[in-house]
């Protein structure tokens, strides 16, 4: 995350011009397999079935309903994930607009 300040300072040049176009569109897949296919989908539920959900997660706010069973992202995530929707919307708009 450090680079993306980086690339603030250096302006427009070289690795710095592609390095967001690239890290934050990967960075929202993996945000979309660790909590949005668990909780959209029975058979990525099973799949993370391991991950001692409630035990970490249990106390925190929920602004989508919590189905039991399911890794369900807590208020934290889901603004985390919007955050990050909005970042490669502004990055792609200032390096290909």
């Amino acid at each position: 995350m450090g680079t993306g300040a980086l690339c603030v300072i250096m302006g427009n040049s070289g690795f710095f011009y592609w390095y967001p176009l690239i890290y934050y569109p990967f960075l929202f897949s993996g945000e979309l397999f660790q909590w949005w296919l668990p909780y959209l989908s029975e058979k990525f539920a099973r799949s993370k079935a391991n991950f001692d959900y409630d035990a970490l997660f249990s106390r925190t706010t929920k602004l989508i309903p919590h189905t039991p069973g399911k890794r369900t992202p807590d208020a934290n995530h889901v603004v985390l994930h919007l955050m990050t929707v909005v970042t490669i919307v502004l990055v792609y708009i200032d390096r290909l607009g």
